[in-house]
């Protein structure tokens, strides 16, 4: 018996398990490298995941308060206020909504992330 499937919605498509890099994962490669150096030796796999997740933690409270956190030859977060605008609903186009101003992290890459970025697209015909 065939099951009815659910048509496609437009928009992004949904991330394959192996394209997506976790904290644990994070923890993981950061402990494989720091276990290549003889002075490392002794870290815990626990001790690396604790730090990732500390680390993370620090930069969500800078993000909340407002700084500006740049990591150089990465990028830079931001936390910076969506003005309020209107919008309309695709399933009622005559009804304009307004849409409340909002909080949200900006990231802009550096240069040399995107530079690294480009370099991995394949050749042009």
């Amino acid at each position: 018996m065939d099951t009815p499937t659910t048509p496609k919605k437009p928009g992004r498509k949904p991330r394959a398990a192996s394209e997506t890099m976790t904290r644990r994962e994070l923890a993981a490669a950061i402990y494989k490298k720091l276990r290549k150096d003889s002075v490392m030796n002794r870290v815990s796999a626990q001790t690396v995941f604790d730090v990732v997740q500390a680390s993370i933690d620090c930069l969500n409270e800078a993000i909340v308060a407002g700084k500006h956190i740049e990591f150089r030859d990465f990028g830079v977060f931001e936390a910076v206020t969506r003005r309020s605008r209107l919008g309309r609903n695709p399933n009622k186009p005559g009804v304009t909504v307004v849409i409340p101003p909002r909080r949200t992290v900006k990231f802009r890459p550096s240069r040399k992330l995107l530079e690294s970025l480009a370099a991995t697209l394949p050749a042009a015909k």
